[in-house]
């Protein structure tokens, strides 16, 4: 009976802390990559061609790292998504290939995508989640923000 009750104690003690690490983790605050310290500047056809010439070193330097990334480019394009979010689309060469970045705007923020059209240039800072390939080449930054 005292041994039961002790490991039944113990298993309640686990899922207690167990319980406590995961709140925890689930209300930790997610860094601002659009207010944070450009970790590195470059311009977004220099970040297309590391991730196509490289991807696995790309990958290390600017995701794996969880840096700040600052890129400049000329947009291409922009489109409202459904979540509220704008993304804008930096040119590259081929007219398959870009950069998108996914801007994060809160209440506090109004962009008009009428002040960014195409063929504009334009510096945004962001956190940048690797490359993706379907049609064209795609280098997705998310968590975004319009640096000056």
């Amino acid at each position: 009976m005292k041994k039961s009750y002790k490991i039944l104690m113990i298993i309640a003690l686990l899922a207690v802390i167990g319980g406590a690490i995961g709140y925890y983790m689930y209300q930790k605050p997610v860094k601002n990559f659009a207010d944070s310290k450009a970790d590195y500047t470059l311009a977004a056809s220099a970040l297309f061609n590391e991730f196509s010439t490289n991807s696995e070193e790309a990958v290390k330097k600017y995701v794996t790292a969880d840096k700040t990334v600052l890129v400049d480019g000329i947009i291409s394009d922009t489109k409202k998504n459904d979540d509220g979010t704008i993304t804008i689309f930096l040119k590259m060469q081929s007219d398959d290939d870009f950069v998108s970045c996914t801007l994060t705007l809160d209440a506090s923020q109004k962009i008009n995508l009428a002040d960014y059209p195409k063929g504009k240039s334009v510096k945004i800072k962001g956190q940048c989640s690797g490359m993706q390939e379907l049609i064209g080449k795609e280098v997705i930054m998310i968590r975004c923000g319009i640096s000056a």
